[in-house]
């Protein structure tokens, strides 16, 4: 109540949540599929290896266990193989690495412990000059990630069924959510819709 009445009301649009465009390129991963099945606001669709061909129309596509010659529009993410514009390049192979760090900030790994996933084998990958290390085992990176052009992709150095016990531990379907999240984003967007207290929110 004073003289100028027009700042006593305050307007915002929030825009209805559009769905994501997921193509999951894969011979078979029941814990995967499950995990996008689950997710709110993300339409999946599974294709085999054979049947890619590098086709558009998605927000995001996941390579389990597919290392394809080219690739269509979309944000990546690999799984134990990798391929063009990946964040890393595959150098080698080693058995039972341990996982001793992880960056718990990054939208990616947020509300995820990788502390006691166990891994028969992982491998031993380059990370690309403009991708980020965000878990790493004493061998090495083990997931990174990393944005470039307006490309976003993500490496993760194991494969989830055969070689760890990822697939059953609570932070599973959380980590394959942020990864949806954090690949279908849009320029402008914030990085996350999760937050807590006392985080700071880029708008």
């Amino acid at each position: 109540k004073d003289d100028l009445p027009v700042d006593n009301d305050a307007w915002a649009y929030v825009a209805p949540p559009r769905k994501a465009k997921v193509l999951l390129v894969t011979d078979g991963n029941f814990y995967l599929e499950k995990a996008l099945s689950i997710l709110p606001n993300v339409e999946a669709t599974r294709v085999d290896a054979a049947s890619y061909v590098g086709q558009g129309g998605y927000d995001v596509v996941i390579f389990d266990d597919v290392s394809p010659e080219r690739v269509g529009p979309g944000n990546l993410l690999y799984i134990r193989k990798a391929g063009p514009n990946a964040p890393a390049e595959v150098t080698g192979q080693v058995s039972h690495p341990g996982i001793v760090d992880w960056n718990r900030s990054h939208p990616l790994t947020r509300f995820v412990n990788f502390g006691g996933i166990l891994l028969r084998s992982s491998e031993s990958i380059k990370p690309a000059p403009w991708a980020q290390t965000l878990v790493e085992t004493q061998e090495g990176p083990l997931i990174v990630a990393g944005e470039r052009t307006g490309l976003r992709s993500i490496y993760v150095g194991f494969h989830l069924v055969e070689d760890s016990n990822f697939p059953v531990k609570v932070g599973f379907p959380v980590f394959i959510a942020n990864c949806v999240q954090w690949l279908a984003q849009r320029p402008g967007q914030g990085e996350a819709t999760q937050a807590r207290t006392g985080d700071v929110v880029t708008v």
